[in-house]
């Protein structure tokens, strides 16, 4: 997948060039993406059918361990049919997204696979400005889904695959992925070229591909897939995986992991989660190990990552704030061990830190719902001068200040109509960002939606110095 490159990092990135001028360097914007696929690569393979192996092996051990009658992982989506306890919105939208339905024949279901395929085609029109020169620029970006699903009661097969250009009548943005950690050979390299005065680039990408088998009370996935920590509506702390960047032109596009993802359910309410995924030199990059429960009234979870980078202990509580119809929620972790550095022009190590979030949301009637969030960032500063230059993992170890704050409000308006707003607040340098947007239904297949990407504050502030983005965007499924 495409992400326009944010305004934040163009305006880092200006930074950079003022820096370095006077080394007569020259910085161009260019297209980032994967490497070419080499002849390695079925010996990568192996490398990282390795380390599934690992994984395999601890689930047949915990299984043999464990194998105790326990209720199949569908109670968990019926349970309100049941008169049991309401899970947390978290577990419901992974029980909707992941787990395979309940098949209305069971003798069917055993062997008969059902065939699902949605394609979509979103076209974004932006206008955005260039990186250095801040010249104003038309870019015209689609996008070419294919979403295909083959299941039964115990076995799903997931692909999901896009073919995306780019069209602009100025120098090409630079276009990289959310993270670009994936494994080299699971995307094609971008094909760029002119014609005429137009300047033009095509590619295509896997976003997910991976398989999801239930083995008695668990599940085990394998492949290129999202793997869902944190409870946070604006941050995710905890989420060192697929981590959230609320500032992007497409928040809810997230790039995947490839590797594999074990959860066992025990009761009701209760599930471990065992993750490891390959990084992109197909090493065993980051392990975590998850557990989550039910218990008083509050959905509780610990969490702890190990990677070559860095490690982190997290928490995670959700529950209903006493009477008053709003749920808050909680999310942190401590890293330590970090071994990466703060910025790709120092080689000052990164000091152990603590990074959470503490939240409200609400619905009101039909037509409100309402979220607001504070964000302490113990890896960033309360001083706009000590801010690092292309900090290397911003999405893990930014943003760049200290304390946040942060909400979002939608309305709808009719039936068809809705209008929502986002906001982030840099309380330690008054910068801001401000995203408001409205979404018109064409017909039960097609959506029409106009937004903007506004910042504000003064220079040299995380937000102050980058340039607003204004969208027209077309959705269209069938």
């Amino acid at each position: 997948m495409y992400q326009i490159n944010h305004p934040i990092e163009n305006k880092t990135a200006n930074k950079l060039a003022n820096k370095l001028a006077n080394k007569s360097l020259l910085i161009e914007s260019q297209i980032k993406f994967a490497s070419k696929p080499k002849f390695v690569f079925l010996k990568k393979i192996f490398i990282f059918a390795g380390i599934l192996k690992k994984v395999l092996s601890f689930v047949l051990t915990f299984l043999l361990l464990f194998s105790i009658p326990l209720k199949s992982v569908h109670a968990q989506i019926i349970s309100e049919e049941n008169n049991q306890p309401e899970l947390s919105n978290d577990v419901k939208e992974k029980a909707q997204e992941d787990y395979l339905e309940e098949p209305e024949s069971e003798e069917n279901s055993k062997t008969s696979f059902q065939l699902d395929t949605v394609f979509s085609v979103n076209n974004f029109l932006l206008s955005v400005k260039q990186p250095f020169t801040s010249e104003p620029s038309i870019v015209n970006f689609n996008r070419f889904r294919g979403d295909i699903t083959l299941a039964n009661s115990w076995l799903k097969f997931h692909l999901i695959a896009d073919n995306e250009n780019y069209v602009s009548q100025n120098e090409i943005l630079y276009l990289p992925q959310s993270g670009n950690t994936l494994p080299v050979g699971l995307h094609t390299d971008v094909v760029s070229k002119n014609q005429g005065d137009q300047k033009w680039a095509n590619r295509f990408y896997l976003y997910r591909l991976y398989s999801k088998a239930e083995i008695f009370n668990s599940t085990l996935s394998l492949g290129l897939q999202r793997v869902p920590f944190g409870v946070g509506r604006i941050w995710t702390p905890t989420d060192t995986f697929n981590p959230l960047n609320t500032v992007s032109l497409e928040p809810s596009e997230r790039e995947g992991v490839l590797g594999a993802n074990w959860t066992a359910h025990f009761g009701e309410f209760t599930r471990i989660m065992a993750v490891t995924a390959a990084d992109e030199n197909w090493d065993a990059g980051k392990s975590a190990i998850h557990i989550k429960s039910f218990i008083l009234n509050i959905d509780m979870g610990a969490t702890y990552v190990y990677s070559k980078d860095f490690q982190m202990v997290g928490y995670e509580l959700e529950s209903n704030f006493f009477k008053t119809g709003a749920e808050i929620r909680s999310e942190g972790g401590y890293f330590f061990d970090i071994k990466d550095q703060v910025s790709i022009l120092t080689t000052e190590p990164q000091r152990d830190f603590f990074k959470g979030i503490i939240g409200l949301d609400r619905s009101f009637g039909d037509k409100f719902v309402a979220a607001v969030e504070f964000l302490y960032n113990g890896g960033g500063d309360t001083d706009k001068k000590n801010y690092p230059i292309f900090p290397k993992d911003p999405l893990l170890f930014g943003n760049l200040g200290r304390d946040y704050l942060g909400g979002s409000l939608s309305y709808l308006a009719t039936a068809l109509l809705t209008f929502s707003v986002a906001a982030t607040v840099n309380v330690n340098d008054g910068s801001y960002f401000l995203g408001p947007s409205g979404a018109y239904s064409l017909s039960d297949n097609g959506t029409l939606s106009l937004g903007a990407l506004y910042f504000g504050g003064d220079g040299s502030t995380e937000y102050g110095d980058a340039d607003p983005s204004y969208f027209i965007r077309l959705d269209w499924f069938f």
